[in-house]
C-alpha cells in the first residue's frame, strides 16, 4: 500500500509534478483565501506595536511583514538565518585555516 503523501519520494515526474503543484495550491491559494476570510470577519482587538513614530527602512518592512503577512515573514527569517549560517561557516573555516588546523579528510589505518 502506497500511501498518498509518500508521493514526493517516487522518481516519476507525474508524481513529483502533482507533488509540487499540491505544495504550490497549500502555501500560496489556501493562504491567500484565509486572508480573504479574514477581510470579511470582524477584526479581534489586539495589542500591536508601537505607531507613535514612523520606522522606516529595513526595520520598517520586517515590522510591516510580521504584521500583514507572516508566511513571507517566516520565509525571510529563514532566509536570513541560511545567509547568516553560511557566512559564519565560511568565517570559521577561514579562521581555524588561518591559525593551522587542518580540518581536511583524515587518512585511516587499520
Amino acid at each position: 500500500m502506497k500511501l498518498p503523501w509518500l508521493v514526493v519520494l517516487s522518481r516519476s515526474r507525474t508524481a513529483r509534478l502533482t507533488a509540487g503543484v499540491i505544495a504550490f495550491l497549500l502555501l500560496f491559494v489556501i493562504d491567500r483565501a484565509s486572508w480573504a476570510v479574514e477581510s470579511v470577519l470582524p477584526a479581534p482587538s489586539a495589542p500591536v506595536a508601537d505607531t507613535t513614530r514612523t520606522i522606516s527602512g529595513l526595520s520598517g518592512w520586517i515590522v510591516d511583514l510580521y504584521h500583514y503577512d507572516l508566511v513571507w515573514y517566516g520565509l525571510a527569517v529563514v532566509g536570513v538565518m541560511v545567509v547568516m549560517g553560511v557566512v559564519i561557516g565560511f568565517a570559521m573555516d577561514f579562521l581555524v585555516n588561518r591559525i593551522g588546523i587542518d580540518l581536511g579528510k583524515l587518512e585511516h589505518r587499520e
